[in-house]
């Protein structure tokens, strides 16, 4: 929740917002939540397309912008080019999905403010950061103006820039903060005295003079940011390397001569840089780098090369899945998966049988991620590999290849290899096909105890799997099938009367269905301790819900919520249990 002072300081005028997004729902929804979060100050004009939003940014004037990412006609990143062009400086903020870290980078490079990520999980962490960020971005703007306005004055009267001469300060943090206005300002008359502070004593003020010539974007900078890279504080590296990824494609040829420096530092500043900026011009010598002997380096040239995920990187990616060197094998084919092109599927296949277990790993991985059916019997046949990690991409690889391998995973169900029946049994488990349930009751009466408990954990998950499509029946659904069984109750007592049966009823054996009617509609009961474990036995023997209340003479509706809270309670469980391994 946003705090009192911040509302009333923002409550002595309205904040204009223009919220776009092509979901009339979203808009709704955005304008309830920040009204009752207490954002009263926000004036919220609600826009459902990027081109419309241009047409009324002609006519009248905004605080800021909240724009969606994905949008049909012109997205939000588009639309902030299209402002950026124009000259408009608007604070603007993006929305974007899960997993778009990508877009939410180049938007803040193009010029966004912020952005935040829409499926945070919980609505009202969502509204009160968006609600935040909007305070912040006009205050900003704010600060920037009258900024501005003290320059303009200082030119008028003939003097030096305010903030350069602070840069002189004997205060290091004014200087730290002159560094950072300048950078916010992007006036290129600092681009001389900001590299000069790049020399700085205090590191704080160094970092902030990297930040902010990677903001103002001048060519001039390159040289020395690089220079910068060999700096002994970590964060003034970070800094200069983030900001040659801010200058963008002028930086590509010095980064790419950089790769070949003597100093550590320099190739892993370079590297990460290069794959900021995404330029396929750097693939060749980042593929040459993955033989570095720092392991940091390595990582980060991966990193890259993913990054840039360019098509042109395939082919000489694909190369490099015979190098001499096992780390520039096993990144090639890691990059080769997240790019994803099918010229890659045949070399990661014969990737699968290199000698270095990595290799081997990473290839299955790969073929997973691209999918491509003609991956599924050499995966089948990497069951057989000696390495168990292995086997077990194999197995992750063939779940994300999905319906194609179901056929081949059931025939291999029968092979002499009990490692391949075994790694069949568990990827059919995870893809959870229905066709696999006669073979897979087969497979669990074979004399191998491995293929047996892999044979009746792939039963239990697709069973399972059954069983949670069923609970996500409709509303609309159970309603029909009330209204059928009230039908056929009243029916049924209307017959009754005259001494003649339903046929229907009979058929289903239920003699005084007025009382399933009435189950359907029974409140849920509480639930003693004996209660939830048979509840729990019979589900793991394979019982759905609606046979355990039947069973149990208890309402479904219990026993759904007993079976779902002992769900978020595995979770929970098995969460703990991985946040304990990472600390």
């Amino acid at each position: 929740m946003a705090n009192d002072s911040q509302h009333q300081d923002s409550k002595s005028r309205l904040i204009r917002v223009l919220h776009v997004d092509d979901e009339k729902r979203v808009l709704e929804i955005t304008r309830l939540y920040l009204q009752n979060k207490g954002y009263n100050c926000f004036k919220i004009t609600p826009v459902l397309s990027a081109e419309q939003a241009l047409e009324i940014l002609e006519e009248e004037n905004f605080d800021v912008i909240v724009a969606d990412y994905k949008m049909q006609g012109m997205s939000g990143l588009e639309f902030l080019e299209a402002l950026r062009k124009k000259g408009n400086d608007i604070p603007f903020i993006i929305l974007t999905g899960k997993g778009a870290e990508n877009v939410a980078m180049e938007a803040l490079n193009k010029g966004a403010s912020r952005y935040i990520t829409k499926k945070v999980g919980n609505p009202n962490v969502l509204f009160d950061t968006l609600g935040q960020y909007i305070l912040e971005v006009v205050e900003e703007r704010k600060e920037e103006k009258e900024r501005e306005e003290i320059i303009k004055e200082a030119e008028a009267r003939g003097k030096e820039h305010p903030l350069i001469l602070a840069l002189k300060d004997k205060d290091w943090n004014v200087r730290m903060c002159a560094a950072e206005a300048l950078g916010k300002i992007g006036d290129t008359r600092a681009i001389d005295p900001l590299i000069q502070t790049l020399k700085e004593e205090e590191e704080d003020v160094r970092e902030s003079a990297a930040e902010a010539l990677g903001k103002i974007g001048s060519t001039k900078a390159i040289d020395p940011l690089i220079q910068t890279l060999k700096d002994k504080k970590s964060n003034v590296r970070k800094s200069a390397a983030e900001a040659l990824g801010k200058i963008g494609e002028p930086a590509v040829e010095p980064l790419i001569h950089a790769m070949d420096d003597e100093e550590e530092n320099v190739r892993l500043g370079a590297a990460w840089a290069l794959g900021e900026i995404r330029d396929a011009r750097a693939v060749e010598s980042l593929i040459s780098a993955l033989i570095d002997e720092n392991l940091d380096i390595q990582w980060s040239v991966t990193e890259a090369l993913i990054k840039i995920g360019d098509k042109r990187a395939v082919e000489p990616l694909i190369p490099a899945l015979k190098d001499e060197e096992e780390s520039v094998r096993w990144c090639s084919a890691e990059a080769l998966g997240e790019i994803g092109d099918e010229r890659a599927v045949e070399p990661l296949i014969q990737a699968l049988k290199d000698i270095k277990g990595d290799v081997r790993k990473s290839a299955a991985e790969a073929l997973g991620k691209i999918g491509d059916e003609r991956a599924v019997e050499p995966l089948i046949s990497a069951f057989t590999d000696g390495k168990e990690d292995v086997r077990l991409c194999a197995t992750e690889a063939l779940a994300k290849i999905g319906k194609p391998a179901v056929e081949p995973l059931i025939s291999a169900l029968r092979d002499k290899d009990t490692n391949v029946q075994k790694g069949s049994a568990e990827a059919l488990g995870e893809i959870g096909d229905k066709k696999a349930v006669e073979p897979l009751i087969q497979a669990s009466k074979v004399e191998n105890e491995d293929v047996r408990k892999a044979a009746e954990n792939a039963l239990e998950k697709i069973q399972r799997s059954k069983e949670e499509l069923h609970e996500e029946e409709s509303e609309s659904d159970l309603a029909k099938r009330r209204m059928m069984a009230r039908n056929m109750a009243f029916e049924h007592l209307r017959l009754q009367k005259t001494g003649i049966t339903h046929p229907d009823l009979q058929k289903t054996g239920i003699t005084h269905p007025e009382k399933e009617v009435r189950r359907e509609e029974e409140e849920e009961v509480r639930l003693n301790p004996k209660q939830i474990m048979e509840i729990r036995d019979l589900h793991a023997r394979g019982y759905r819900d609606s046979d355990i209340a039947k069973r149990m003479g208890i309402p479904r509706k219990s026993v759904t919520k007993c079976l779902v809270e002992e769900r978020i309670r595995k979770l929970e469980e098995a969460y703990t249990q991985s946040r304990r391994i990472r600390t």
